[in-house]
C-alpha cells in the first residue's frame, strides 16, 4: 500500500511511530504543512515533503480557564501533491483546511480517506458553529475516523458520524527508552513527585501546587519534593506560589530527552494536572519507567491508561477537593505498594508501542480500502 499522511509537523516523540509505519507499507509519504519537525526525521529515509502554507496565530480563552494558543494552517498545493504521489490511501491529521483539500482529492480520485481526529470532548468545548459545520462537511466525505480514546469517539459520534467506522489510534512513543528505568523507591520519609513538560497555563501547575501545599501544610509531619522539568512562560508565577516548609520545589529547566530516565528513576509518582490535553505522551513515558501517575481526567492518556488505584490516581483538576483526595491517596500508599503499582503501570504502557500504533494506521486504511472495493462491485442480481 502506498500511503500519504498529511499533518502539520512531526515531533521527536512521534518519529518512532512513523519509522514503524514505513516498515509496514510499500511507500510512505509525509505531507507536512510546516518545517518545524524534529531534524532527526530526515534521517529516517521517509519521503518527507513540506507543502507551502500560511500559519495564522490565534488565541482563545478556553472554558476550563486557560488561554489556548494555536495556529491555523492554511496549506496550498495539497491536491497537486497527492496527484503526484497517487497514494492508495490517505491518512489526514485533524479536521481543518488541509484535510478539506485532501477530501476533495479523495472524491475526485476515489482514494479512500482516513482522518485522525486528535481531540477530546474537553479540548473542543465552545468552538463556534462555523467550525462544527466545516467538520461535519469533512466527515461526510471520509471513509473512517481514528480517535485517541473514548472521549474523542463520543465527540465524533456527536457530529453524526457512524460509530462502526471509528477506530482507536492512541499516541505512542519509544517506550523502550524508559522501560529499563528502575525507580529507587526510597522509604526515607520524603515523597518525590515529578512533572515533565511545558510550564504553561494549560498544564494547571499553579493550582496543583496550591492544593499540594495546603495538603502538606495541614500535615507538617510529611515531607515532599516536587520537581518540574521543562520551560515555559509560567516559570515566574509557579515560583511565586506560596509553599509550606515541608514542600520543596525543584525546577532544573529543560533537560535533554536522553537524560529524562534519570529523573523518572528518582521519583515516586508522576503528576499531570493538565486542563485539557488530547492525549499526554508523558503518561506513556512515566508509566513505562515504572511510575504510578496522578493524572488529570482532562487528558485522554489518563483516562485510557490509568486504572484508578491500580496504576495511579485520577482526579478532575477543576476540583480542589478531588485533587486533594487523589494527593492524599498517593501519600497514604506504602512504598512497597507504590512499587507494585509502578510495575502494573509499566505493563500497561508497554502495550502501546510504536509498532502497534503503526499497525492501527494500516488497519484503518485497509478497512477503508476494503469498503471502497465492495462499493465498486456490481450489485448482485435478484432471481
Amino acid at each position: 500500500m502506498k500511503l500519504a499522511v498529511l499533518t502539520h509537523y512531526i515531533t521527536s516523540y512521534r518519529i518512532s511511530t512513523f519509522v514503524a509505519l514505513k516498515r509496514k507499507v510499500e511507500h510512505l509519504t509525509l505531507l507536512l504543512s510546516s518545517d518545524l519537525s524534529d531534524p532527526k526525521l530526515r534521517d529516517t529515509g521517509i519521503d518527507v515533503r513540506v507543502l507551502p502554507s500560511v500559519l495564522i496565530p490565534r488565541k482563545r480563552r478556553h472554558p476550563n480557564g486557560f488561554v489556548e494558543t494555536y495556529s491555523v494552517h492554511v496549506p496550498y498545493g495539497v491536491i497537486g501533491a497527492l496527484r503526484s504521489i497517487r497514494p492508495d490511501a490517505i491518512h489526514a491529521h485533524e479536521l481543518g483546511l488541509r484535510t478539506l483539500w485532501a477530501t476533495g482529492y479523495s472524491a475526485m480520485s476515489g482514494t479512500p480517506m482516513v482522518i485522525h481526529a486528535d481531540l477530546s470532548e474537553e479540548t473542543e468545548k465552545k468552538w463556534g458553529g462555523g467550525r462544527t459545520m466545516l467538520r461535519k462537511a469533512i466527515l461526510a466525505r471520509t471513509d473512517r475516523v481514528a480517535v485517541n480514546g473514548a472521549s474523542g469517539a463520543r465527540y465524533i459520534e456527536g457530529l453524526g458520524y457512524p460509530s462502526d467506522r471509528i477506530d482507536r489510534l492512541p499516541f505512542a512513543t519509544d517506550v523502550e527508552k524508559f522501560s529499563s528505568v528502575r525507580p529507587l523507591w526510597r522509604d526515607d520519609g520524603v515523597r518525590r513527585l515529578l512533572y515533565v513538560g511545558r510550564l504553561i497555563e494549560l498544564k494547571g501547575l499553579e493550582r496543583f501546587i496550591e492544593v499540594l501545599g495546603r495538603y502538606l501544610a495541614d500535615r507538617p509531619q510529611l515531607r515532599a519534593e516536587l520537581t518540574l522539568v521543562g520551560s515555559g512562560d509560567r516559570v515566574p508565577t509557579i515560583q511565586a506560589v506560596p509553599r509550606p516548609a515541608n514542600l520543596e520545589l525543584r525546577m532544573p529547566g529543560a533537560i535533554p530527552y536522553e537524560q529524562l530516565g534519570t529523573f523518572y528513576g528518582q521519583a515516586d509518582t508522576f503528576v499531570l494536572p493538565t486542563l485539557g490535553d488530547t492525549w499526554g505522551l508523558v503518561v506513556n513515558e512515566s508509566m513505562s519507567a515504572g511510575l504510578p501517575v496522578l493524572g488529570s481526567t482532562l487528558a485522554q492518556a489518563s483516562l485510557e491508561m490509568i486504572r484508578d488505584g491500580e496504576t495511579g490516581w485520577l482526579y478532575d483538576p477543576r476540583s480542589d477537593e478531588q485533587m486533594s483526595a487523589a494527593i492524599g491517596r498517593f501519600f497514604d500508599t506504602p512504598v512497597p505498594t507504590l512499587a507494585r503499582m509502578g510495575e502494573q503501570a509499566r505493563a500497561v504502557a508497554l502495550e502501546i508501542t510504536p509498532d502497534r500504533v503503526a499497525q492501527s494506521f494500516v488497519d484503518s486504511c485497509e478497512a477503508a480500502l476494503r469498503a471502497r472495493a465492495l462499493l465498486r462491485q456490481p450489485a448482485s442480481r435478484v432471481r
